[in-house]
């Protein structure tokens, strides 16, 4: 899962916006691998909790990495980085329930109308 927090760091660019290329790389990989991807996912279990500790890194990579774009509180960076993580989470979990997948391009088109029309914005 490594390459896939690459990813995520590479998906911010400096305007703030998202790396469509970056972001479409991340979410090909995940689509991938998916099965590993899914059974770490399921990984729920004391301390072992994988979902939480992917939530925990992204959140930290997109905290570094809006602190470095944007002058803004730390309490409200760290709120968009939480609810960027979360959707992270989300958006995994809603693309694996589909019947008939989406493309990555097409997923990601729906992460960036997302962030960009909305997250984004609280910044």
């Amino acid at each position: 899962m490594a390459p896939a927090f690459k990813w995520i760091a590479q998906g911010l660019q400096a305007d703030g916006t998202i790396n469509q290329v970056a972001t479409i790389q991340g979410v090909t990989y995940l689509t991938e691998h998916s099965d590993s991807a899914q059974k770490l996912f399921n990984i729920q279990v004391g301390d072992d909790n994988f979902p939480r500790e992917y939530q925990r890194r992204t959140k930290q990579i997109v905290y570094d990495r809006l602190h470095q774009i944007f002058r803004s509180t730390p309490k409200r960076l760290d709120y968009v980085a939480e609810l960027y993580a979360a959707d992270a989470i989300a958006t995994i979990n809603w693309y694996w329930r589909q019947d008939t997948p989406l493309s990555p391009a097409q997923l990601v088109d729906f992460i960036i109308t997302s962030y960009e029309k909305g997250l984004i914005k609280l910044l």
